[in-house]
C-alpha cells in the first residue's frame, strides 16, 4: 500500500484510504470513540488532508455508511434478483442484507449499545439509503414508494438493534409481514 500523500493521488484512492483506516479504527476502538485525529494518524495522513476530503466527523461516518449500504444492498438486490414472487423477493433480500449486516465485524459496530441512536440518525437522513429501498417497491407511485422505502429501513435497522430469537423466527416474520406489506398484499394470517 501506498503511504506517501503527495499531491499526485487521485483523490478517489485518498479517500479510500481514509474509509479503510476509518474501518479498522471503528473496529478495534468503535464508533464514537474514535476520531478525526484518530482517523489521520492511522491513515498515515495530516489532518488537513483528512479534512480536505472530509470536513467533519459526521460527513466521513456518512461516507463511509453509504459505501457499505451500496455494497450490501447491491449484494442482497442480486441474490433477489430472479425471484418473481415480490414476497419471497422481499423476504430473501431483507434477510441478505440483515445476514451481511452481522456477518461484518465493522457493520455490527454500528449497533452496539453506545452507536445505535447515531446510526438510527444516520440512517433515517439518508438519501442513499432510501433511494436503495426505494428499489423494493418500484411498483408503487413515487411518494408511497418512498413511504415504504422509510419503513423498510426502520423495519431492518429494528431487527438489527433488537434480533428476534433466531434466524428461523426472523425469517418468520419478515415472510409473514414485513415483505408483504412492504409489497402491498395482505400480511399471511
Amino acid at each position: 500500500m501506498n503511504t506517501s500523500w503527495g499531491r499526485h493521488d487521485q483523490p478517489e484512492e485518498a479517500v479510500d484510504r481514509i474509509l479503510a483506516a476509518t474501518e479498522r479504527l471503528y473496529v478495534r476502538k468503535g464508533v464514537e470513540q474514535t476520531t478525526m485525529l484518530d482517523v489521520a494518524a492511522e491513515a498515515g495522513c495530516s489532518r488537513a488532508t483528512l479534512y480536505l476530503y472530509f470536513p467533519n466527523k459526521a460527513e466521513l461516518r456518512t461516507a463511509l455508511r453509504n459505501r457499505a449500504a451500496v455494497e450490501i444492498a447491491t449484494e442482497a438486490l442480486e441474490r433477489a434478483a430472479a425471484i418473481t414472487d415480490p414476497v419471497e423477493r422481499v423476504t430473501a433480500a431483507v434477510t441478505a442484507v440483515i445476514e451481511r449486516v452481522r456477518s461484518t465485524p465493522l457493520l455490527m459496530t454500528w449497533f452496539e449499545p453506545g452507536s445505535v441512536g447515531l446510526t438510527n440518525q444516520l440512517a433515517l437522513s439518508s438519501d442513499v439509503l432510501e433511494s436503495i429501498a426505494t428499489a423494493f417497491a418500484a411498483d408503487f407511485g413515487e411518494h408511497e414508494a418512498r413511504l415504504r422505502a422509510r419503513l423498510l429501513i426502520r423495519m431492518i435497522l429494528s431487527l438489527l438493534t433488537t434480533p428476534g430469537t433466531d434466524a428461523a423466527e426472523e425469517r418468520e416474520l419478515i415472510e409473514a409481514i414485513i415483505a408483504p406489506i412492504l409489497v402491498g398484499v395482505p400480511p399471511v394470517r
